[in-house]
């Protein structure tokens, strides 16, 4: 008897209902969803301007740090477009702009590019193009930059949102799209270019190692398409601007140190790689 009562005992637990885990999982991730169909949208509108704007108002410690951390909550939706794969549906429905297309392949190949390069180092010509603000700092058509730096290869000046005490845009005079259109040849340039970042930082006091990150966006995550060489003086200025100029070494989506690039570059070079710069060669 008792082995018959222990065997339509198990008959019964197994023919029970499934444990009620799964529910609270789907309820979890309804709840996520949600949020984020009505929340991310937020972070891209003037609500958070408008919030910032009454918490600045109120003399208090803690309202002038929380003022700041809400200023910079685009970054959270730009990384969420930019770094999550979605459909146009749900681009719209996130009020995601749509993805600028990477210059390279679009006017110029990697060999133009190349050759361009090739010529300004031969003969001094630098490449420019129509409708790019930065060639327009370089041609001095663009007045409200303030320039710390340049010479006959690069310009310095300051980023219009600083996210560091000292955050500074080294570009090179000769029109590069982006970080995918370095090729090895470019590596020379791209030492040079850490250099100099280097220098100006040490002749505005940013002496030592840890208070400097110098980095590029990477595509989508860019806002002009001319290689700009983000030189950070740091500490930042709130938690979530560390968040969009990481200083660890890991291969984040968004950003790559201007080291890590170089010894990518180094490497593409002695293994005889073609075309542009991409993560495989880090």
């Amino acid at each position: 008897m008792p082995r018959v009562h222990l065997s339509s005992s198990l008959s019964s637990s197994s023919s029970s209902p499934p444990s009620s885990s799964w529910r609270s999982s789907l309820r979890l991730l309804t709840t996520i969803t949600s949020i984020l169909l009505v929340f991310l949208p937020l972070l891209s509108s003037g609500w958070t301007f408008h919030l910032t704007s009454l918490l600045s108002h109120l003399n208090h410690p803690a309202f002038t740090i929380l003022t700041s951390e809400l200023r910079d909550l685009h970054i959270v939706h730009d990384l969420f477009c930019t770094q999550v794969p979605m459909s146009p549906f749900f681009a719209r429905m996130w009020a995601c702009p749509p993805l600028r297309r990477d210059e390279v392949g679009r006017k110029d190949s990697l060999e133009d590019l190349a050759q361009a390069y090739q010529d300004q180092q031969t003969h001094g010509v630098a490449r420019h193009e129509d409708g790019c603000v930065f060639c327009r700092i370089v041609d001095g058509r663009e007045s409200t930059a303030r320039i710390v730096y340049q010479d006959d290869e690069f310009i310095a000046f300051h980023d219009i949102n600083p996210s560091a005490q000292l955050h500074l845009l080294l570009i090179p005079r000769s029109h590069i799209p982006t970080i995918h259109s370095l090729t090895p040849t470019h590596l020379p340039l791209l030492t040079r270019m850490l250099e100099r970042a280097r220098t100006i930082l040490h002749s505005h006091g940013f002496t030592e190692q840890q208070q400097q990150q110098l980095g590029f966006h990477v595509p989508p995550f860019t806002s002009v398409s001319h290689l700009h060489l983000h030189v950070l003086g740091l500490p930042y200025r709130g938690w979530l601007r560390s968040v969009k100029y990481p200083r660890r070494d890991s291969t984040w989506g968004w950003f790559v140190k201007g080291t890590v690039v170089e010894r990518s570059l180094e490497r593409a070079r002695e293994r005889g790689e073609k075309g542009g710069w991409r993560w495989g060669w880090v």
